[in-house]
């Protein structure tokens, strides 16, 4: 059933302009074997995704794979596929780097050392020197329980590069509260509320520098290749913002209505049975509709696949925006 959806013969159809993208990035990468991580990650889903799930999606989810030059391989842990709803409640999917991805497109570049990130609490000693400069910190335990160094005051990523810049991005306790909650409310990460929340805020800093960090790159690298990757990372990052942000307030606004809703049922008195003088109108749909099931029992014409004309559900924004 899934070989023959729509959604499969879109992944097919991205195969060709895959290897396209990576051939022009030199990044080395197989459209026939990013494409086949692709359909375990969507077989997976059920069919109730793979059924329903916007097509042109899937297929510039992709090209933008291709552009950015990080591999879906589940092992590597590089880049993800993320499932997500549009306004009429249809799943659609977009492509995202993980940190571990942007950690990975930075390294390629073969100017970065190193880039590393920690979480900093009220009792530590910690002075900060600016976006161009490594702080100083320093704390008595590694314990990060509050009773052992206080509140959770922020985070901070470094980046060393290997003409000795270096680049600091500090992340307050305000902005990690405002990400968690937008991650919580709009893309369900129980994790935050484990004990790998630590680890996530870590990783938020990381995210972070990159905006920092990938413009600098870009001036300083000489390849045109690894600057379109770049260029395509940047784009897909604000993209995905964008929508998470617009998908929370979208739920804010579904919770606020539900709960208007239940207020107005809660004030009006419960609906009686069906009286016993429109009992005997209820027929039964076979009965009334064999017509209709007639048709519903026929075969479904097998849906195709049209490649888009345009590639305008490509993000765009870059470098001149960050």
């Amino acid at each position: 059933m899934f070989e023959q959806s729509i959604a499969y013969q879109a992944l097919e159809a991205a195969i060709k302009p895959y290897n396209e993208i990576a051939q022009q990035n030199q990044t080395g990468l197989d459209g026939t074997e990013e494409v086949l991580h692709a359909k375990r990650w969507l077989s997976q889903q059920g069919e109730s995704v793979w059924s329903q799930v916007e097509p042109n999606s899937l297929y510039f989810a992709l090209l933008q794979a291709a552009r950015v030059g990080l591999s879906l391989n589940n092992f590597e842990k590089y880049a993800v596929l993320a499932q997500r709803y549009n306004d009429a409640g249809m799943p659609f999917v977009e492509y995202m780097p993980t940190y571990h991805g942007y950690i990975k497109l930075a390294a390629d570049s073969g100017m970065v050392t190193q880039i590393t990130s920690d979480l900093v609490f009220k009792e530590d000693n910690f002075i900060y020197h600016g976006s161009t400069k490594a702080p100083e910190h320093s704390a008595t335990t590694l314990s990060q329980k509050e009773d052992d160094r206080g509140e959770l005051d922020g985070a901070y990523a470094l980046a060393y590069l290997t003409n000795g810049a270096v680049f600091c991005e500090a992340v307050s306790k305000a902005e990690l509260d405002e990400v968690e909650q937008t991650m919580k409310l709009s893309m369900q990460f129980s994790v935050w509320d484990s004990v790998f929340v630590g680890q996530m805020r870590r990783k938020t800093a990381i995210r972070r520098l990159m905006r920092l960090l990938l413009p600098q790159l870009a001036e300083l690298s000489d390849k045109p290749g690894y600057i379109e990757r770049l260029k395509g990372a940047m784009a897909g990052e604000d993209g995905v913002w964008d929508k998470i942000n617009t998908e929370q307030l979208k739920t804010r606004r579904v919770v606020e209505q539900a709960q208007s809703e239940n207020v107005v049922a809660l004030s009006q008195p419960e609906l009686s049975v069906t009286p016993p003088h429109l009992a005997n109108q209820h027929k039964t749909v076979t009965g009334e509709n064999h017509e209709l099931m007639e048709k519903l029992k026929a075969p479904v014409e097998q849906e195709h696949f049209v490649v888009p004309k345009t590639d305008q559900q490509m993000p765009t924004r870059g470098l001149a925006e960050w």
